[in-house]
């Protein structure tokens, strides 16, 4: 088991049980800032309490609420090879 593996189960234990979090969907990435906010994304386009989000986007948990920390389809829309 990983270290992303471990946060992202404490994180589903801790955050997804309680707000909404389908079932269906993984978290693909984890990361707690030095502030105590947790950025995740999520493996599949889903509602967290009203946020609609894809699955590219990184979502913000902090002081019990979701927010859109980064777009992921518009930013990788805007970035050109």
């Amino acid at each position: 088991m990983t270290l992303l593996d471990i946060t992202a189960h404490l994180l589903s234990t801790l955050v997804v049980r309680d707000h909404n979090i389908p079932e269906s969907a993984n978290i693909d990435g984890v990361y707690v800032s030095p502030d105590g906010d947790i950025l995740f994304s999520l493996d599949i386009p889903c509602s967290l309490n009203g946020l609609e989000v894809k699955d590219k986007d990184i979502v913000k948990w902090s002081n019990g609420s979701f927010s859109l920390y980064f777009d992921g389809l518009s930013e990788r829309n805007s970035f050109r090879c």
